[in-house]
């Protein structure tokens, strides 16, 4: 999914967008891009202007929409943590 757009561009690993997802949006219990958007992102070596925000925002969907469809849960979803 990140592979045709901005992302691409950074030289950020797909672990590193594995850890946004896992930590930043799924971890905070962001549920909208505006909230995502403006949210400081501390300890984080990658700075991500809009653009590149709204591209994270789109592989998160498609990832939710993925796992929606085939019923699964992944461990950020089920851990009591939460």
């Amino acid at each position: 999914m990140g592979r045709d757009s901005c992302l691409a561009e950074s030289s950020a690993t797909h672990q590193y967008w594995q850890d946004e997802i896992r930590y930043v949006i799924k971890g905070r219990g962001i549920t909208a891009f505006e909230e995502y958007a403006v949210l400081p992102r501390r300890r984080r070596s990658t700075r991500l202007r809009r653009p590149h925000r709204e591209a994270v925002w789109a592989l998160y969907e498609a990832y939710e929409r993925n796992r929606s469809d085939r019923e699964v849960h992944d461990f950020d979803d089920t851990s009591p943590w939460r």
